[in-house]
């Protein structure tokens, strides 16, 4: 109302999604601040662009456009911080477990299929050298390129399997890969781009079951909520992803985090629940002498771009970094006990 104000004063100086207050810029409770950004709390907005690559959102939004969904303490939301607190749930509603990791599979750290290549670089002063005889023919043919003739190379055989709205994804991965920065690059998904498929399904049934099991199926609430074990990272195969296959192919770590469940039990012993989790894919954006030599199945563009690919790591000294995707899903579930 007209002439009504009040402010928290000098002693408390924390307002909205628990970030601290900047009360000089713009007034009382009009500017927020956090690790990674500045947060206007009339428009909704933040100051800076989020460093955070989403081709499908606006650098500028918050929250994914969804502040009672989402909260974002660090201003980091697309790599959420993961609470160790687990306490679990019941079925009176309560929800100590949102937003915390309910699922871990595999070790990026650590690539399955002998991949350890992949992570390497080596530059100019200690190149490496291919193994094998078809290895060092293809390299040999590419090896008097500049980096720009191969960046075009890889380019061009990367994105030519991925089509529709994961172009923009494909061309951050490039783009990142150019800069040399190595470390992590990550990006939040579309629902409307994520993966189909019996890989995806087989992730998406795993974490049904492991809810059933693990909740539902004991009706307490637990110590330790974890699904693990019924989860593994999907091997993307070209046929039905080929996107992914380009970008992940055999994924090496997925992670699994809890944002809302709903249950209903009726009295005949049928539980329903709807969960929106979100499904994070960790791999390698690496390349290994074998990924060029040992697959048949590869078109000759796609040859071109791993040759090319392997060389810069390899022998002019480009990074490899972790590919990071965020997915939200909703898991359906209908049991009845």
């Amino acid at each position: 109302m007209v002439g009504r104000n009040w402010e928290t004063g000098s002693e408390y100086r924390f307002g909205f999604n628990t970030q601290e207050q900047d009360d000089e810029v713009y007034g009382n409770g009009n500017l927020n601040t956090a690790m990674f950004w500045e947060y206007d709390t009339r428009l909704g907005r933040r100051w800076n662009r989020d460093v955070i690559k989403k081709p499908w959102l606006s650098p500028y939004a918050t929250f994914f456009n969804n502040p009672i969904f989402y909260s974002d303490i660090k201003g980091n939301v697309g790599d959420p911080a993961i609470s160790s607190h687990k306490t679990g749930l019941d079925y009176r509603g309560k929800k100590d477990l949102l937003n915390d990791l309910i699922g871990s599979s595999g070790d990026v750290m650590r690539p399955k299929n002998n991949k350890k290549e992949a992570t390497q670089s080596s530059g100019p002063d200690s190149p490496a050298y291919p193994q094998t005889e078809e290895g060092k023919e293809k390299v040999a043919e590419y090896d008097q390129l500049t980096n720009k003739q191969l960046g075009r190379k890889m380019a061009n055989g990367f994105q030519n399997p991925v089509t529709g709205n994961w172009k923009p994804y494909s061309q951050e991965v490039i783009k990142y890969f150019a800069k040399n920065e190595g470390d992590i690059w990550h990006t939040v998904v579309s629902p409307s781009d994520n993966p189909i498929g019996d890989e995806w399904a087989m992730l998406k049934n795993g974490i049904r079951d492991g809810i059933f099991e693990e909740y539902i199926k004991k009706g307490q609430p637990l110590e330790q909520f974890d699904i693990s074990t019924y989860i593994n990272p999907p091997d993307f195969n070209y046929l039905n992803n080929g996107a992914f296959t380009a970008l992940i192919g055999k994924s090496n770590q997925v992670d699994v985090i809890l944002r809302n469940i709903d249950i209903v039990k009726n009295a005949n012993g049928n539980v329903e629940f709807t969960a929106e989790v979100e499904i994070i894919i960790k791999d390698w954006f690496g390349v290994s002498e074998g990924d060029f030599t040992k697959y048949d199945f590869a078109s000759a563009a796609a040859k071109k771009a791993l040759t090319s690919f392997w060389i810069l790591q390899h022998q002019r000294g480009y990074k490899p970094f972790i590919n990071q995707f965020h997915f939200k899903e909703t898991i359906h579930g209908n049991r009845t006990f």
